[in-house]
Order: C-alpha cells, then structure tokens, then sequence
C-alpha cells in the first residue's frame, strides 16, 4: 500500500471472502492458504461461471489481485554462466510446470549469494541487493539485514519489502506490529513504508487496524487516502475492527462515512453497519432500512401453502 491512492486493505480482501464465503476466508491474503497456492485459472474460471454476476465479479477481482502478487515458484538460478530470476507456473492441481519464465539479472557471479531465509526472494553481491530478480534500489549489500516481517535495514534506510521508508532512521527503528507492519523511529510511526505523522513517544496500538497517540486516531483499514482520522478526539469510539463513531459522523476505518446517523449508528460485523435509515456495506450505503426490510421478506417468503 502506498500513500495518495485508494486502496482496499489485504484485511478487507479478507472480510470481503468470508462475507460471500467463509471457507475462503483465509484464502484472501498472503499469510495462511492462498488462492494462487491451491489453484490457477482454469479451476477458478470454472468456481467463477457457476456464481451470481455481482459475486462472481467481485470474487474475479480479488482473485486476479491475489494471483499476480506472487509467482507459483521463484528462484535464482545460474544457467549459461549468467545469474537468472526463475519464475514457474503449474498446471492446478496436477503439478505439472506450464510456463517457465527466465529473467537475466545483472549480478556478479562470482560474489551473488541467497540470503539465508529468504533465498527465494532476496539475494546479493558484492555491490547490490536483489529482490525478486529486481536492484533493491539504495541498498547497502553488507549491511543489509532483516528486522521483522517485511521490514529490512541497512545502514543507511529502512526498507519495507524492497522499497525504502522515507525518512525512517535505521538507528532507532523497531517494529512495533508485524502481522498489521506498523514500524516507528524516534521521530515518526510508519504503516508499510508511508510515514503518518503521528507523534511516536505516544503512539499505541489499540487493537488490529485501530491506534492513537495523543493527538489522532489512526486506522490501516478500508478504503482510505489518510491514515491520520479527522475526528472529534474525545467522543471518538471504536465499534469493531472496521468501524466507528465519534459525536459527528461515522467511520469504516479512516474513511468518514457522510450523512450517517450517529446515534443510532450500529456495526453488524466488520463490513456490515447500520443507522435509523441505511443499511452500509464497506462503509458504502448499501440500502435503504425499508428496502431491508423487503428484501428480507421476500427472501423469507415461502412460495408454497
């Protein structure tokens, strides 16, 4: 995730599968099962075809998200005297490797090594580091070194994954949530590699997606282009991983939901809410309460005496 655009959180990806179906829930994100781990696209074009239209589109999203984050399998490789990036597809469900890409890179090959732990992914020489076959751009190849998740320093940055971390001090940093990768300095928190401004010597974890120092509230999750929330700080309450409410407006993560009745106000589960008035799904309006109200007969009604 990276800061200025609109982004739907690997938390929400998740949400998203065990609203429709909670035996993929775990399927949604990297960590655990993974979609692209069980399966490639004909078994999951045909999951697809046998769906409703709005699910079957959504469900085609999040999949196609899911598939292009990592290959089947990686690893470098030494062919032809020349270091290469390996990238191989399987056939699902059978093993049978389909497509093998090769990807020169421009390493030294008497001084390339994996980097013990990560070898699929991470590796050096003696004048680069490497990520996925691809120059970790800034990277010092002696000191660089993993912290925590996908949080890496050496001794100039912080980087996380392979980009590096604006202005965090590789001195003084530590992870402070690996699972949700919040980071901080003794300057500034950091959520990925985007720096929220927040005040470090009073910032803390509330609960997963929720925290504050003594001046905001901040939020990793939902549809959001700031993590910082403009809120009213004292009547500020959090309702559940994904919603909230202050004396003014409500909130799905630190997205303010606009128009929404505080005081009745009220999150079903971590995408559903609703108010006096509108039924919310993603902190969207979803439908009216009387328009619920019908749906729900209809789907009640028995069609038979």
């Amino acid at each position: 995730m990276s800061g200025g655009r609109r982004q739907l959180t690997c938390h929400s990806r998740r949400a998203a599968f065990a609203a429709l179906t909670p035996s993929a829930s775990l399927r949604a994100c990297g960590s655990g099962w993974s979609l692209h781990a069980i399966g490639r696209k004909p078994v999951i074009k045909n999951i697809l075809n046998n769906l409703p239209n709005k699910i079957g589109r959504l469900l085609t999203a999040v999949i196609t998200i899911t598939l292009l984050e990592l290959p089947a399998f990686s690893e470098y490789v030494l062919k032809h005297g020349r270091i290469y990036y390996k990238q191989t597809d399987y056939v699902p469900l059978i093993g049978v490797a389909y497509q093998k890409i090769y990807t020169p890179i421009d390493a030294d090959v008497k001084s390339f090594t994996r980097i013990p732990k990560f070898g699929k992914y991470y590796a050096r020489d003696a004048n680069k580091v490497f990520f996925e076959g691809n120059i970790i751009k800034g990277a010092d190849p002696a000191t660089f070194t993993h912290i925590s998740g996908r949080f890496w320093i050496d001794k100039n940055h912080v980087f996380m994954q392979s980009s590096i971390v604006e202005g965090a001090n590789p001195a003084t940093f530590k992870v402070i949530d690996e699972k949700l990768e919040w980071g901080m300095d003794d300057k500034d928190v950091y959520f990925l590699s985007v720096p929220i401004g927040a005040d470090a010597a009073s910032f803390r974890i509330l609960r997963p997606h929720w925290a504050k120092d003594n001046n905001y509230y901040y939020s990793d999750h939902g549809l959001i282009f700031d993590y910082k929330i403009k809120s009213d700080y004292n009547t500020f309450k959090i309702l559940n991983e994904s919603y909230a409410t202050d004396i003014n407006h409500a909130y799905y993560g630190g997205q303010r939901i606009d128009g929404a009745d505080t005081e009745t106000f009220e999150a079903l589960n971590d995408v559903r809410a609703r108010d006096a008035n509108w039924y919310y799904l993603f902190g969207d309006r979803q439908r009216t309460v009387q328009q619920e109200n019908e749906f729900n007969q209809r789907k009640n009604k028995k069609f038979w005496k």
